[in-house]
């Protein structure tokens, strides 16, 4: 393993607390936070949805 790789799952990790913390924005879209995020749409939803299910969010 080389000095200059990438741990992927650490990425993973700080997207995932990334994506979170700017769910709790008001009045933001999936699509928005996805755009400012670099992250998929579809993976906004599903955090949002994991989130809610975790009583996370309302």
């Amino acid at each position: 393993m080389s000095a200059c790789s990438v741990d992927t799952d650490s990425v993973s990790v700080v997207r995932r607390i990334r994506v979170a913390a700017e769910l709790t924005r008001a009045h933001r879209t999936a699509g928005q936070i996805a755009d400012e995020l670099g992250v998929s749409t579809r993976a906004v939803v599903r955090y949002r949805a994991m989130a809610r299910a975790q009583g996370l969010l309302p």
